[in-house]
């Protein structure tokens, strides 16, 4: 009987211990201090690799005389003894562009390129893209072309935002 109570007092005390370190206030904050270490470490970590990364750059400004005159080209329009700076003026203005489009029964031909009606939105959507500044007109000559063949061509002319010149024989 000595012995039963013994374990029934040493289990409740038990339990009343772990009850007691498992609903603590604490505990909370110690998962939260948890989570806040696991991301410091990180940040840490990343830290470290910036400043390997900076004490390399500091040892290269140090030792190599050319990366000192391509920091120095960079920050500061600094230049060499003898050498010439050359500044071209860019003109903003929007400049107009005529592309012609030559239509054929079997193929167009946009700005001397051979293309299929399938693809002229293509062809003039690139246009577009490599002379942003340009403002397209399109001739068009068109050679027995449908009517349907012809509203499709407007169609994508209008698409590609481009000025249409009326009809050129």
């Amino acid at each position: 009987m000595k012995l039963s109570l013994w374990v029934i007092g040493s289990i409740f005390l038990l339990s009343s211990a772990v009850y007691w370190v498992m609903s603590h206030p604490n505990r909370e904050k110690a998962v939260i201090m948890e989570k806040d270490l696991v991301s410091l470490r990180a940040e840490n970590t990343a830290l470290d690799e910036k400043n390997k990364k900076l004490q390399l750059e500091i040892a290269a400004i140090r030792t190599d005389p050319r990366f000192i005159e391509r920091r120095a080209r960079e920050v500061a329009p600094l230049i060499k003894k003898g050498e010439k700076i050359y500044q071209f003026r860019r003109d903003d203005s929007v400049k107009e562009v005529e592309v012609e489009v030559v239509i054929k029964v079997d193929s167009i031909n946009v700005g001397g390129v051979k293309t299929q009606i399938a693809d002229l939105a293509s062809v003039l959507n690139k246009m577009k893209l490599e002379t942003k500044e340009a403002v397209f007109r399109l001739a068009i000559k068109d050679d027995d072309l449908e009517p349907t063949q012809r509203k499709r061509l407007e169609e994508i002319v209008k698409k590609a935002n481009a000025k249409e010149i009326p009809h050129v024989p």
